[in-house]
């Protein structure tokens, strides 16, 4: 299925790229996007079309923080009237969960998940999609929008304790340190910010619950993310839960709501089972994983919510009738040594 982004995410792409000495139109031709397609904000971009722009702008350009570089222009004003939805919810929580309601209509690939931990609270962030190769600048791009709105509704007063991203460091982190001002770990189990939990109930100072109630019944005809499909709301969760090792079923019934049997009946209702969801996750993420040099064997497990290594070894032989050593030696996959995960803090 063809995913699908909102033209606001690259609102400043062709200034940005003239200030790096490239031609924006060229770039954007060759992977697809029409320049006057950026005109219109609302206008939908295919995912993967802007994955391979960002990456192919970054390649041109020596240009290590293209996305990040992106989302500290973006403002939420450019959410066009859900917007104002967002910027006089009560607390920053509100605001997110706001986000999270009219995904689909800002943006279907970009997944968040707000992950409370007692004190401390993971704002998780996973993009869907299997080009691991082109995903380190869009996940950037959507970390540091999602840092930059936090920071816009708490009137740059919000300090989270670490921002995470499962990729590698880049040569020089200046400008992850100036944007984000936190600690900023690499090689993460997850792609997300870490913060105290008493940050996100706080009282946000543009909260107003008329304007809040005035734009709920303007935006009363769209649908919320309530209707979207069962069976794509259960793989979004699994996308973001299967890192942690926490993509059960009793979790995801638990995350949407509802009794595992009540989750378990409308899945069969719709031709499909839990299970069955957790493989085509797996299968569209274990090839790009293993394509991964950064990634050992050991990390890939982990990342596919498997309990250890064998068993991961059993599902990739059951699925694809070799080791996945085999298939990465097949695929000239260099081998990789397996490190230490970064702490969350």
């Amino acid at each position: 299925m063809q995913l699908f982004a909102r033209a606001y995410v690259l609102k400043n792409y062709s200034s940005l790229a003239k200030s790096i000495g490239l031609n924006p139109n060229e770039l954007l031709r060759l992977v697809g996007i029409r320049p006057d397609m950026l005109h219109d904000l609302e206008n939908p971009v295919p995912f993967d079309s802007l994955a391979k722009l960002l990456h192919n702008t970054a390649r041109q350009s020596g240009c290590e923080t293209i996305g990040l570089r992106l989302a500290s222009k973006h403002e939420i004003d450019d959410f066009g009237v859900i917007s104002l939805l967002i910027r006089h919810q009560p607390t920053l929580r509100d605001a997110l969960n706001t986000f999270i309601d009219y995904r689909h209509i800002l943006t279907q690939s970009h997944l968040l998940h707000i992950d409370d931990c007692g004190k401390t609270t993971i704002i998780r962030e996973e993009l869907l999609s299997e080009d691991i190769i082109n995903k380190r600048h869009p996940i950037e791009l959507a970390v540091g929008m999602a840092f930059r709105l936090c920071d816009e509704l708490t009137e740059k007063t919000w300090r989270p304790r670490s921002v995470n991203f499962t990729h590698t460091a880049p040569e020089d982190r200046t400008v992850h340190g100036r944007i984000f001002r936190c600690k900023v770990n690499f090689e993460a189990d997850f792609n997300g910010i870490v913060c105290d939990t008493a940050s996100l109930d706080a009282p946000l100072p543009s909260a107003d619950p008329a304007i809040v109630r005035a734009v709920s019944r303007i935006l009363g005809q769209i649908p919320a993310s309530s209707q979207e499909s069962l069976v794509h709301s259960v793989k979004k969760l699994i996308y973001l839960l299967m890192p942690m090792r926490r993509a059960t079923l009793e979790q995801v019934a638990l995350t949407l709501g509802m009794s595992v049997s009540t989750l378990q009946r409308r899945l069969g209702d719709a031709g499909t089972t839990y299970m069955d969801l957790l493989g085509i996750v797996r299968n569209e993420l274990v090839v790009p994983y293993l394509s991964n040099t950064g990634h050992s064997l050991q990390r890939i497990s982990d990342l596919l919510g498997f309990a250890n290594q064998s068993s991961f070894t059993r599902w990739f032989i059951a699925a694809f009738s070799k080791t996945p050593r085999s298939w990465r030696k097949q695929n000239n996959v260099a081998m990789v040594r397996v490190a230490p995960h970064k702490p969350l803090s």
